[in-house]
């Protein structure tokens, strides 16, 4: 019996996957998860052009250092968190949760518009605890 995919379950059309791609994660003295913006060309080239992958990659990147990164914002929220005995985290969502669902619905909306129209999509990094990224690519 064949179960279908995390990824195909959620999304109402799905892809058949047939090759996976995986951007590495850099590994800086930050611990701030951050994506190579390495071209893949071996196994994206005539798939997507490299500037319009780059500057995807490059978003990626700037929404997780929002969303990890320290911010006057977050540092208000951890003393809101704080004085309120973190009963305010019912209410408000956490800095970072909130750039992170940012990211998806980037992603989400960067697959719908860009990538699925060219046979290819990248999965919510949150999926692989940001280990890396992955593009799925139907041949």
């Amino acid at each position: 019996m064949s179960h279908p995919t995390e990824q195909e379950s959620r999304d109402p059309s799905p892809l058949k996957v047939k090759r996976l791609v995986r951007i590495d994660r850099l590994y800086t003295p930050s611990e701030i998860p951050q994506f190579s913006a390495h071209f893949p060309a071996s196994e994206l080239s005539g798939l997507v052009e490299p500037p319009v992958f780059q500057q995807t990659l490059f978003e990626i990147n700037e929404r997780l250092r929002d969303a990890f990164g320290l911010s006057r914002r977050s540092a208000l929220r951890t003393v809101l968190g704080f004085t309120t005995l973190y009963c305010s985290e019912i209410f408000l969502a956490s800095s970072m949760e909130a750039e992170l669902d940012g990211l998806s619905r980037y992603l989400a909306d960067q697959n719908k518009n860009v990538y699925r129209p060219l046979g290819i999509y990248f999965a919510d990094p949150r999926r692989t605890a940001f280990l890396h990224l992955d593009i799925i690519v139907e041949s």
